[in-house]
């Protein structure tokens, strides 16, 4: 039926159908929206902490020092993920890995997420100082744990090092890069270990390249970023500071 209103004549079920329809796209554009939104959303989950790593499952030695060192790239900060005291900025692997020393090891070795140094042993095959090379961890349990990256030289007593250290330390309060002597400084406490996926893939290839020595721009790297040099004693200090020079200029790598 028509209705008057001043001036028109208005059909009243055109009125209905007309605030139907409205109401109808209203929806569609709104729960359109909400997709996009929550696709956005999550896109950014995926990119800002993914709920595992993005590497396979079982990484090569190329790989897993790859993701130590774009930890170090992104300054990634120590956090257990348990609450402040522990966590020295905004982790974003809380929930999955942490961003502690272990849940660093943890991720590049792409193991399950949640272990701890007493518990990473578990998942690798115990090796000697003589079978190191990159991509091998040095692990302390119940107190740190590191990945080994080459030594400095043929001596053996001095490595380039990968870690996520406490926000008690001197700092970088992230992950960083730098020379440590072998064991791990004056702690005796560390032993060498070895993924053990990774430990029976390689026990049936050959390679010829030597993955024992630490590369030229680790090693550049790593001299320059050298805080926790000050942790050890001046004759400590000046072996490896003796062996960096000495390495350095035997490969060309620099010159001091």
């Amino acid at each position: 039926y028509q209705r008057r209103v001043p001036g028109i004549y208005i059909n009243k079920i055109s009125v209905d159908m007309s605030r139907a329809l409205t109401f109808i796209v209203l929806a569609i554009l709104v729960a359109a929206a909400a997709t996009t939104a929550y696709a956005i959303e999550a896109a950014a989950v995926a990119v800002e902490a993914p709920p595992v790593n993005e590497l396979g499952a079982v990484p090569n030695r190329d790989q897993i020092i790859a993701c130590a060192q774009n930890w170090v790239d992104r300054e990634v900060p120590y956090c257990q993920c348990n609450g402040p005291e522990e966590c020295c900025g905004s982790c974003p692997y809380c929930g999955t890995f942490r961003c502690d020393c272990s849940g660093y090891v943890t991720y590049c070795l792409q193991l399950p997420a949640g272990l701890n140094t007493n518990s990473l042993p578990l998942y690798a095959t115990a090796i000697t100082k003589d079978e190191l090379q990159k991509g091998d961890f040095m692990d302390c349990a119940g107190d740190h744990v590191v990945f080994f990256a080459g030594w400095t030289d043929s001596s053996k007593t001095a490595y380039v090092v990968y870690q996520e250290p406490g926000c008690h330390t001197d700092g970088p309060h992230h992950a960083f890069k730098s020379v440590t002597t072998y064991p791990f400084g004056t702690n005796t406490c560390f032993k060498p270990y070895r993924r053990e996926s990774l430990a029976a893939i390689e026990s049936n290839t050959e390679s010829a390249v030597d993955s024992t020595m630490a590369s030229a721009k680790d090693l550049k790297e790593a001299f320059l970023q050298y805080p926790n040099l000050e942790k050890h004693s001046q004759e400590d200090k000046d072996k490896v500071v003796a062996q960096l020079r000495a390495h350095g200029k035997d490969l060309g790598y620099f010159t001091f």
